[in-house]
């Protein structure tokens, strides 16, 4: 067992709680004493596999941001121990089923993000066993329609960043019977329509959703436009024409100026 310095300096770092360390290269070795450690925020810290083998020690991390450190399954699989972990992003690595697997068993998580990191539909059945999670990003996948399926079975999600993981109007359908959702992207999923008809008839509770590049058009414009409750909406790129801008802007009273200024542009615009 390697003794431990009793200085005042060290006994003070043992003692602290939360450190922002990203981009500056550090080795697990120089976290690992930092057992008081609750917040850890390390992105693109190039932190390789004995790295993530000396973070094992910080068993009272809450909050952990290993974004884009060029991790791969087996460094990731190495989080496991960290059960007490309520916050979890790990956007821009990679990551398979077996590591979502591992990450599964951290039953306290309330927040966690994959986005970008090669996901594809076999890697979200282990979401739904994160019972307590409320908020996923998984943009940037390749999850699809099978995906979606698994991502629905996490019936307590409140917030779900789904873009650019080719969900299409089938995909939507599952994830629909998310009621308790009040946020939701969806941008880049070519959803068409059909999409915005059962976000607009099944997620009435919403109140942000960004479907950006949807191709959801008038017909899709007008099915939105029964969520009343909305206060944030992106909707660019979706040619959904004067009427569609002039009905959603008349019946969404509640957004916010950035989304009611783009529908009046659209709306003036021929």
């Amino acid at each position: 067992m390697t003794p431990q310095c009793a200085c005042r300096v060290c006994t003070g770092l043992r003692s602290l709680q939360e450190l922002r360390c990203g981009r500056n290269h550090l080795s697990g070795a120089n976290l690992a004493p930092l057992t008081g450690l609750t917040s850890l925020e390390c992105h693109e810290a190039a932190m390789d596999h004995q790295a993530l083998v000396h973070l094992r020690a910080l068993t009272a991390l809450c909050y952990l941001n290993l974004d884009d450190n060029d991790l791969h399954p087996w460094d990731i699989k190495e989080l496991g121990a960290l059960k007490a972990l309520t916050f979890l992003s790990l956007s821009y690595n990679t990551m398979d089923a077996g590591s979502i697997s591992v990450l599964s068993q951290l039953r306290r998580l309330e927040v966690l993000h994959v986005a970008h990191t090669g996901l594809v539909a076999a890697a979200a059945a282990p979401f739904a066993s994160l019972t307590r999670l409320s908020k996923l990003d998984c943009s940037g996948n390749e999850l699809g329609v099978e995906g979606a399926q698994h991502i629905a079975k996490c019936t307590q999600l409140r917030q779900l960043v789904a873009g650019c993981n080719n969900l299409s109007a089938q995909g939507v359908t599952h994830l629909s019977s998310l009621v308790g959702l009040v946020e939701l992207c969806v941008q880049e999923n070519a959803i068409g329509a059909d999409g915005a008809f059962y976000i607009a008839h099944c997620l009435t509770n919403l109140t942000s959703l960004d479907m950006f590049n949807n191709n959801i058009g008038t017909a899709g414009a007008a099915l939105l436009a029964r969520l009343a409750g909305l206060q944030q909406l992106d909707i660019r790129c979706n040619d959904i024409d004067t009427l569609g801008a002039q009905l959603l802007s008349t019946n969404l009273h509640n957004l916010d100026g950035t989304s009611r200024q783009y529908l009046e542009l659209v709306a003036n615009s021929r």
